[in-house]
């Protein structure tokens, strides 16, 4: 039997690209040997699980000095070992920032600033949008709007590289127009309001109106303003979008003076059902029309109306006047309208009375109202009389005309008049024949000289014995002293004796 003893295995390997290279690198393994190998093992001395095969690739995810161990065996069973040192370098770290930061304007110069560590050398910066720049901190503007992703890449004195990016935000600036309402003609003290838009559809922040008269800027896509005095002002709107891109946009506003409503009513304050009140315009700044409201549904276009209720209450007055541009004033103000007195008069006994007759006079108010005074005048020139009630003697006969004036709370008042008829009162008179004296059973011839139409007599001779002859004759049947009366009567039923 022959025994045939073979020599160890020689083995090698290259590496590709090479014994050092950055950290993420990866590494191809070629094994190299003059012996008929059937086995290769790759140790690469970092912990990982080991490689079989001829030709490996590997890569290191840190960097440090690592020992790459080929262990062969070939078809006779030998072994044979090989290492080698391979040296993982560090890669650089890539980083920048910009000023500003996304989102930014169209057009608007960016700073990009590399903060960038292990000893880099090189950069190179892909905007994007097309360009490139190999500066450390370049400055760069975009032309047009969109999302824009910028690509630093990064190289070390060893050769390592690293790369970044971040997303970059470009937008339109904004396109600001206002819309006022009611327009851009107004009258001073009236509301103007504001809308903001942006009619490029950027995404606003702020929005700050000047309405150009030192009040205070105000925010707000919506906004409102009184003008307090008449003149011409620049409404300004300011906006700022989300990539701080400003616009300005300005708008002339000419507010107008107006008029101012004043008047005067006579009687002022309050009047009374039916009264006729004067309405007197004192509006000023060139008015050229009216607008008189009333309150009780009634309404009117002069200048200076009349106007009178046909109710009680209280009633709310408006004045709308308009001048030359336009504008108007308003001014409200109030009556209050009381119910007018209903005189009527009450006469005792009655309205035909003989004259040296007392007359009870009483004064009523048939609406009820609360009555201050009531004003007599009997009509026979005697002085007027205060009072519900009076009382009145006539003492010459004739027609009287008696008036009531009655004022109310309200100062509302009534007048009543009443007719009075005073009848003359006959004069009763008369002669005895024989006179004064008579003898028992002598007739007495009794002449009645009455006058002022007497239609009846009554006769009282005083003995119980009594007539109603106009011309009667009496005895008497005993002597003693009698007391004759005679009572006369006219046409109006009025007494004399």
């Amino acid at each position: 039997m022959i025994l045939t003893i073979g020599g160890s295995a020689d083995a090698d390997f290259n590496v590709l690209p090479g014994f050092e290279v950055c950290v993420l690198t990866q590494q191809t393994f070629s094994g190299t040997s003059t012996s008929n190998i059937v086995s290769w093992t790759w140790d690469f001395g970092d912990g990982s699980a080991n490689s079989y095969g001829q030709n490996v690739v590997h890569t290191y995810p840190y960097a440090g000095t690592y020992v790459v161990q080929l262990e062969v065996t070939s078809a006779d069973g030998c072994m044979g070992t090989v290492s080698h040192i391979v040296t993982i370098t560090s890669a650089p770290s890539a980083g920048f920032f910009t000023t500003p930061s996304s989102p930014v304007c169209i057009n608007q110069q960016i700073a990009f600033t590399d903060i960038s560590s292990n000893d880099v050398v090189s950069w190179m910066w892909n905007f994007g949008d097309g360009t490139f720049s190999a500066m450390q901190n370049p400055a760069h503007s975009y032309l047009s709007d969109g999302n824009y992703t910028v690509q630093l890449t990064v190289t070390n004195q060893n050769g390592c590289i690293n790369t970044i990016s971040n997303l970059i935000e470009v937008v339109k600036y904004p396109d600001a127009q206002m819309i006022l309402s009611p327009g851009t003609t107004i009258c001073a003290q009236s509301l103007l309001s504001v809308q903001g838009i942006d009619q490029n559809g950027t995404s606003i922040v702020s929005w700050q109106w000047n309405f150009g008269d030192g009040s205070p800027i105000t925010s707000g896509q919506i906004s409102s303003h009184v003008y307090s005095n008449p003149g011409t002002y620049i409404v300004e709107l300011s906006v700022i979008n989300n990539g701080g891109c400003a616009d300005l946009v300005t708008q002339s506003v000419l507010v107008q003076d107006i008029p101012v409503a004043d008047f005067l009513m006579f009687p002022s304050d309050s009047a009374c059902i039916d009264e006729l009140i004067t309405f007197t315009d004192n509006s000023t700044n060139d008015v050229v029309s009216w607008s008189w409201d009333f309150g009780d549904g009634v309404t009117n276009t002069l200048q200076n109306p009349d106007h009178s209720y046909s109710s009680t209450g209280l009633f709310d007055i408006e004045l709308i006047v308009t001048n030359q541009n336009a504008c108007a004033d308003t001014l409200q103000s109030s009556i209050q309208i009381f119910q007018l007195p209903d005189a009527q008069i009450d006469v005792t006994p009655g309205s035909t009375v003989c004259a040296n007759s007392p007359l009870n006079f009483r004064g009523l108010d048939l609406n009820e109202t609360t009555v201050l005074d009531w004003q007599w005048n009997f009509g026979d020139g005697t002085p007027p009389y205060s009072g519900q009630e009076a009382l009145h003697t006539y003492t010459l006969p004739g027609t009287y005309v008696v008036s009531l004036t009655i004022f109310n709370s309200g100062g509302c008042t009534d007048l009543v008049t009443q007719s009075v008829i005073i009848n003359e009162v006959p004069v009763a008179d008369f002669v005895m024949s024989p006179q004064n004296s008579a003898c028992v059973g002598n007739l007495i011839d009794f002449t009645d000289n009455s006058s002022n139409d007497v239609i009846s007599w009554a006769w009282d001779f005083g003995d119980g014995d009594i007539s109603t002859l106009q011309n009667p004759q009496h005895s008497y049947s005993t002597d003693g002293i009698f007391n004759v009366r005679l009572i006369v009567n006219n046409q109006y039923t009025c007494e004399g004796s």
